[in-house]
């Protein structure tokens, strides 16, 4: 993108207001030749024309001007946003052209009662954005963003990748919603396509043995479909590995060492996506633990 470049005023009259003063002029001239002879209102005609078309000539000029200044500024404001999704790419598929759309749509609203509230919804952007590029993080998302994040990123495992996974048993997981049928119908493709998938279910024993009989798409991953399932027990986890324990939350998804999904439950968000290498090598980390604890299913 090239650097911005001070926009230069225009000295080109408008069509209309210049009409507006030759129209006017004619009035004045009709005014004041017979049958009206009036100089009076032919002068007031004049002036009053004149200044109206002037003065709406120099708004209109002012408001071309600021619209002008505001496209600069705001291309070189987003200048660097564009280079967002060379580090982090949410949606495995950048769209920039929402982000020209929002530039165009600030430069637009030109009412200043408004300046303020467009600027904070910028302010608010960069922040985020801002927060994106130096932790390598997103914030938490709703449901549906979580969902559609998720389903792209599993399909974007290749062959010979290893989806790694931890279940820890809340009410939401393998449930019978149309998010969950495709997110478990998304791992069965990875595997038809020549990757792997490792989900450790850590749960309480008695309460796994419960699920694992209720719900097919927990005992899928331990009846031959190569969606390699592992047990932990959570209580004897808690007692014996507190910072293990603590250290998977409510869970996570993984592709390789690349990139992970993590849990958050609560009343609407459902996680978050991070690159941020502390966090991948610390889920990276409890992994390896996690596969020297783990069992197949337990019948009793």
């Amino acid at each position: 993108m090239s650097n911005a470049v001070e926009p230069k005023k225009s000295n080109r009259f408008l069509r209309h207001p210049i009409v507006e003063a030759v129209v006017t002029l004619g009035a004045a001239a009709i005014a004041w030749a017979p049958p009206f002879n009036d100089p009076t209102l032919a002068y007031f005609i004049a002036v009053i024309g004149v200044l109206f078309a002037v003065s709406r000539f120099g708004l209109t000029e002012v408001l071309k001007e600021d619209r002008q200044i505001q496209d600069t500024a705001l291309t070189t404001k987003f200048v660097k946003i564009d280079r967002l999704s060379e580090l982090v790419d949410l949606s495995l598929k950048s769209d920039l052209g929402e982000l020209r759309s929002l530039v165009d749509r600030y430069s637009q609203i030109v009412d200043p009662e408004f300046f303020e509230a467009k600027d904070e919804v910028v302010h608010t952007a960069l922040t985020r954005l801002n927060a994106i590029l130096q932790e390598r993080r997103t914030d938490k998302l709703s449901t549906g963003a979580y969902y559609k994040f998720l389903l792209e990123l599993l399909a974007s495992v290749k062959p010979g990748e290893t989806l790694y996974a931890v279940s820890t048993g809340e009410d939401v997981e393998w449930d019978d919603s149309p998010q969950e049928e495709r997110f478990f119908q998304a791992n069965l493709q990875i595997i038809a396509r020549g990757g792997s998938v490792v989900r450790y279910f850590v749960y309480p024993k008695a309460g796994f043995i419960q699920a694992k009989e209720a719900n097919e798409k927990i005992a899928a991953h331990f009846q031959g479909t190569r969606l390699g399932g592992m047990f932990v027990d959570k209580g004897r986890l808690k007692a014996t590995d507190a910072a293990l324990f603590n250290a998977i939350g409510q869970g996570f998804i993984m592709v390789e060492r690349r990139i992970a999904v993590v849990d958050v439950f609560g009343d609407q968000p459902r996680g978050y996506v991070t690159k941020n290498r502390d966090e991948l090598d610390r889920y990276w980390k409890a992994l390896q633990q996690l596969s020297q604890l783990a069992s197949t299913a337990p019948r009793q």
